[in-house]
């Protein structure tokens, strides 16, 4: 079960971040974005802005043994968020952004569902500097991992 697992981060994630254009894995950057060949956002004169990229990576699955339907089942895993800004423009920018996700996702639950007892909760995010580079090194990146765990029946 990952699909309860992206909208939720999904939708928590475009509640935080609004000034920024963000996009997921095979899919297009929101309207109205200018990109460059490379597909990487710009503003009109062609220099580069900040923008995320993130994903969902769903781990291990396990469940207690129970009926059917009535199996209480966590499945673990990582939301990366890749935070990046043009090459020499500073840290600035890249640090704010991190200074309001981190807070939002440190040990939150993400949503329960009391009918479905459905459940995810997120962990103590960590940032990592210089983890990804583009082909023409325009920019810099700085990736967040927050661990979480969705509860679940199965």
């Amino acid at each position: 079960m990952i699909g309860p697992v992206e909208t939720a981060l999904k939708a928590k994630l475009a509640a935080i971040v609004t000034d920024w254009p963000i996009r997921w894995p095979n899919e297009s950057w929101p309207a109205g974005t200018i990109t460059t060949q490379g597909g990487l956002p710009t503003d009109a004169e062609g220099n580069p802005v900040p923008f995320i990229e993130a994903k969902v990576i769903g781990g291990a699955d396990s469940a207690d043994i129970a009926p059917a339907g009535m199996r209480h089942s966590l499945r673990d895993g990582l939301f990366r968020i890749y935070l990046c800004v043009g090459q020499g423009t500073g840290t600035d920018a890249i640090t704010a952004k991190t200074d309001t996700i981190l807070p939002a996702f440190k040990r939150k639950t993400i949503f329960y569902d009391q009918t479905t007892k459905q459940r995810l909760i997120t962990m103590d995010g960590r940032p990592d500097d210089g983890v990804a580079a583009y082909e023409d090194a325009t920019r810099f990146v700085r990736m967040i991992s927050i661990p979480w765990t969705f509860d679940y029946l199965s």
